[in-house]
């Protein structure tokens, strides 16, 4: 069973990950999927505490990119270079931060990152499947 992320009137949400850091600065590439019927651009920023803690954020280094939804009830799959997020080393991940425009529902899966080619399996079987159920969970992955 695989299990989804949904957001409901999605504004922006976080994703904390204090307690137990990423470091995927070994790694190159970040995965997510996502499906939405009102929603034209997913965004996503990583935000690392650059290995001193939250320090009311006066050196955290985050950058957001935006991810242009453009197949409407569909399963969407992005693979973006770690270097698009301009100046984050990546070393210490403390939250994630998702954002939709407009505000409306996201179902978000397989959120990891990786290094070199990767397997990528044909979602259009999942095409006409609607997504759910959701049960509030995340599991993110680090794939040498």
């Amino acid at each position: 069973w695989n299990q989804t992320l949904v957001h409901r009137d999605l504004a922006y949400a976080g994703i904390i990950t204090e307690a137990v850091p990423i470091n995927a600065a070994a790694m190159e590439m970040v995965h997510f999927d996502v499906w939405s019927t009102n929603v034209n651009a997913f965004k996503i920023k990583f935000v690392d505490f650059n290995g001193t803690g939250y320090n009311g954020g006066s050196d955290n280094i985050e950058f957001e990119v935006s991810n242009t939804i453009d197949q409407e009830g569909e399963w969407v799959s992005f693979d973006l270079p770690l270097s698009d997020f301009t100046d984050v080393p990546f070393s210490d991940i403390n939250q994630t931060v998702i954002s939709a425009d407009p505000v409306g529902t996201v179902f978000i899966d397989n959120l990891y990152f990786y290094k070199g080619k990767l397997f990528v399996p044909d979602l259009k079987s999942r095409k006409n499947k609607r997504a759910g159920p959701a049960n509030h969970s995340l599991t993110t992955l680090l794939q040498k």
